[in-house]
């Protein structure tokens, strides 16, 4: 199933997947295959990020560069960064029946029940609807 998000909430996302990094069998190698997708995508964004804070940033004379939030350019920096933050990607969740997603071990104590909620939403292959003969 292809979702539409932009990079910011592929960012947050791929934080709560990273928390369900030991489920194992189809579940797992679901979850696996998607944060792949996930990671290739933001790797682009991560590219042009950096490119910003060298842009806008200051060098500490290491090669290590930083926006100081209190310099004239700090609002430029987080204008560009927030449109590219913005752009809409396309990523590709592989999905496992109910069946399958019910009998997987994926308990964490790092998870919370929207953690759960969006693994099912995401992970859990949807029927398709039958058409009706009109």
């Amino acid at each position: 199933m292809k979702i539409t998000m932009n990079n910011m909430a592929l960012i947050e996302l791929l934080q709560t997947l990273n928390r369900f990094a030991d489920v194992t069998g189809k579940l797992g190698y679901a979850i696996s295959k998607t944060k792949k997708g996930m990671e290739s995508e933001l790797a682009v964004f991560e590219v042009e990020r950096q490119k910003l804070i060298k842009k806008y940033g200051t060098d500490d004379g290491k090669g290590n560069f930083a926006v100081d939030e209190k310099s004239e350019s700090y609002q430029d920096f987080v204008k560009e960064v927030t449109e590219i933050a913005e752009e809409q990607v396309e990523i590709d969740f592989f999905q496992v029946s109910q069946e399958v997603f019910n009998k997987t071990d994926y308990y964490s104590d790092e998870c919370s029940v929207r953690d759960y909620d969006i693994l099912e939403a995401l992970f859990v292959e949807k029927p398709k609807n039958e058409e009706k003969a009109v």
